[in-house]
């Protein structure tokens, strides 16, 4: 996958529908990748990135974050905006959680 300079507004739509999706009561998705980043951001000295895939065809955008070279995390995100989390990275995520509470106003990820 190369870097795309521009995403469409289908895409955005995507990435915003994954942070904004309820991971557990009361903590959305990007709060808890917000705490992925205070914990792993440091070790791996790269910025995080996205990477989506719209396929029309099946109604579905794929979305991928990426916070480091060795860990990915990935979503399916229906055109009706219901997302849907792989079962590696709800495990992982709620494990995140589990370990600490988010900071206050660290909602949403920047770079959109």
């Amino acid at each position: 996958m190369g870097h795309l300079t521009a995403l469409s507004q289908r895409e955005r739509a995507a990435i915003l529908d994954v942070q904004e999706a309820q991971l557990e009561p009361g903590i959305t998705t990007g709060e808890a990748l917000v705490m992925v980043l205070s914990r792993f951001g440091a070790v791996s000295g790269t910025a995080p990135r996205w990477y989506v895939q719209d396929r029309p065809w099946e109604d579905t955008v794929y979305v991928t974050w990426e916070p480091s070279a060795d860990l990915r995390l990935g979503w399916t995100v229906a055109y009706d905006g219901e997302v849907t989390a792989g079962a590696e990275t709800e495990v992982f995520l709620k494990q995140v959680v589990r370990a600490g509470a988010p900071q206050p106003g660290t909602a949403l990820l920047p770079g959109l």
